[in-house]
């Protein structure tokens, strides 16, 4: 099963049996704003130019969330730094989450379960229905860290987010 970037950082950062993120949700959303900025500039959509990102391609990814995100940099009046598009797009980001968690769920990894707080708050978690791509992502990502298979440049990227977030730790 084929998961982008944003995909692979939301699917670690869940808890398989909780259903729950394992960080809270400004680290949760500033990690997918740096996935969606990353994977933008792995397909060449974006570049880093003098410390600011700039728009090098703005057709359709073919990715709604990927898309709307490019269209807010190309709206931009001018050429801003990482730091600012990170913030900016993670305050913003809420409805990302949903989506790609959505898009789990359609492929058959995570399955959604409404449960209740003391019989009587409603809350959603997301636990795993298919615990494979997770299992096979962090045997490759070990397997990235411990020099035991040549380093792609996704891997890498998620490995920096994962340090970024402090999931790293929970992860391995």
């Amino acid at each position: 099963m084929k998961l982008n970037l944003t995909e692979r950082f939301l699917l670690l950062a869940l808890d398989d049996k909780k259903g729950r993120f394992h960080i809270d949700s400004i680290a949760l959303n500033h990690g997918l704003a740096g996935a969606a900025l990353m994977k933008l500039s792995i397909i060449k959509k974006i570049d880093i130019q003098n410390k600011r990102v700039v728009v090098v391609d703005n057709t359709s990814t073919g990715i709604e969330y990927f898309d709307e995100i490019l269209r807010k940099i190309s709206a931009s009046s001018k050429n801003r730094k990482v730091r600012f598009w990170v913030n900016r797009l993670g305050g913003k980001l809420r409805k990302l989450k949903y989506k790609v968690i959505n898009k789990l769920i359609m492929q058959g990894v995570l399955k959604e379960e409404r449960r209740k707080f003391l019989g009587l708050i409603p809350y959603t978690v997301y636990p795993a229905s298919n615990k494979v791509p997770e299992e096979q992502l962090k045997t490759e990502l070990l397997s990235t860290i411990r020099g035991e298979q040549e380093a792609d440049l996704k891997d890498l990227a998620l490995i920096s987010l994962l340090e970024a977030t402090k999931l790293i730790r929970v992860v391995f």
